[in-house]
């Protein structure tokens, strides 16, 4: 989205500058998803972070299994997953997720978590 602004300056003297500023905002989303997780409740890795996640509220999370079975769907992903599916804690073990954004098709996310419990 480019947007053009208009700025007038006026000095002391009654002397007038019109400047015109274009500023573009690109939809760059820039997120950074942790790969481990720790859930044993110490505070420390509990839950999966995506770091400026908050930024893009219109998003779908997914998380996959080894064998391609979704373990965790969620719409406005808020860093809050605690590595259980359906109340239950997951396996140790390596997950796989989908991370979309609704407005951009082409924004999309994918990479590995793993889930170390201890």
């Amino acid at each position: 989205m480019t947007t053009t602004y208009t700025v007038t300056i006026t000095n002391s003297f009654g002397s007038v500058a019109v400047l015109k500023i274009t500023v573009e905002v690109k939809d760059d989303y820039y997120i950074i998803p942790n790969n481990i997780m720790t859930p044993n409740r110490d505070g420390i890795n509990d839950f999966w972070v995506i770091q400026n996640i908050e930024s893009y509220p219109d998003n779908e999370v997914l998380i996959y299994d080894r064998n391609g079975k979704v373990q965790y769907k969620t719409n406005n992903y808020n860093n809050r997953w605690d590595g259980t599916s359906n109340g239950k804690p997951l396996a140790t073990g390596t997950y796989y997720y989908i991370i979309r954004f609704r407005n951009n098709t082409k924004a999309v996310f994918k990479g590995f978590i793993s889930i170390v419990n201890q």
